[in-house]
């Protein structure tokens, strides 16, 4: 799996930045930080977009009941996400 960084990382600011404009502090953006959904899984998505949190998540990882939208930007790893990511 070859993935080109600069692709990957450019697609994630246009899209922070957006997010920032339309969304303000009405929430917390987490970029490339654990989510944990599970005991047994506790996925990086690109951004993560979760409830505000007065520590800001200092003593522990977001979770599924404080997301509200994850984003994984994909393009040569869309495969190896969807078929071997998504299974571990």
């Amino acid at each position: 799996m070859n993935v080109n960084l600069n692709t990957h990382e450019s697609a994630i600011t246009p899209i922070e930045r957006l997010l920032r404009q339309r969304l303000g502090d009405k929430v917390l953006l987490r970029i490339q930080l654990p989510v944990q959904l599970d005991d047994y899984s506790e996925p990086e998505p690109d951004i993560s977009v979760v409830k505000l949190n007065p520590l800001d998540y200092e003593d522990h990882h977001s979770n599924a009941s404080q997301v509200f939208l994850l984003i994984e930007i994909a393009d040569s790893s869309l495969k190896y996400d969807r078929e071997v990511k998504a299974i571990a």
